[in-house]
């Protein structure tokens, strides 16, 4: 059985849209962008985007696949450390202005924050399952992944000025205090 090929075609339409997207997400309010802008930002036409994504939240939504695939990667780069994953959180966050849009308000944040809960939840919820009872597993996933989000909401504020590691070591040590009996 052999892999699918890929389509070279549609990972440069798809990065082409992804970088104009992004490009008008700095300097506009979601609700201000439409398809027609970021077809012509990335230079493809109207069917062509919709030949990707079924719209805009579509977009954004997908968007979150580069991080998922990041957390992959470092979960299987170090399946014996505890939450190796999260300092790809922090990795992918750094330097990346439209990830603000996650703080932003509107429903760009709404749709971003809502996709970006739902990673970390299940991250989280496969991290926690070996060490934490039956009983509090969805309790302990739900506060974690909310001070994960706050701590990444902190740092991004605070110009993420502190490496990726060191963020990722403070949320460890927070968690594993959480864990204690």
């Amino acid at each position: 059985m052999s892999l699918p090929s890929i389509d070279r075609r549609a990972v440069r339409t798809r990065g082409a849209i992804h970088r104009a997207f992004a490009a008008l997400a700095l300097h506009r309010p979601y609700d201000a962008i439409r398809v027609d802008d970021i077809c012509s930002e990335a230079g493809v036409g109207r069917s062509t985007f919709y030949a990707h994504y079924a719209g805009k939240d579509d977009l954004l939504r997908r968007l979150f696949s580069h991080l998922r695939d990041a957390l992959a990667a470092a979960r299987s780069a170090n399946p014996t450390m505890s939450f190796a994953w999260v300092e790809a959180v922090f990795a992918q966050a750094a330097g990346r202005p439209s990830h603000l849009c996650l703080f932003a308000g509107g429903r760009r944040a709404e749709i971003a924050r809502a996709e970006l809960r739902a990673m970390l939840a299940v991250e989280l919820r496969r991290e926690l399952a070996s060490t934490c009872p039956p009983d509090d597993l969805s309790a302990r996933v739900a506060m974690n992944t909310g001070s994960l989000l706050s701590l990444l909401e902190w740092w991004l504020a605070d110009g993420a000025r502190r490496p990726p590691a060191e963020m990722a070591g403070l949320f460890r040590r927070s968690v594993s205090l959480g864990l204690a009996p």
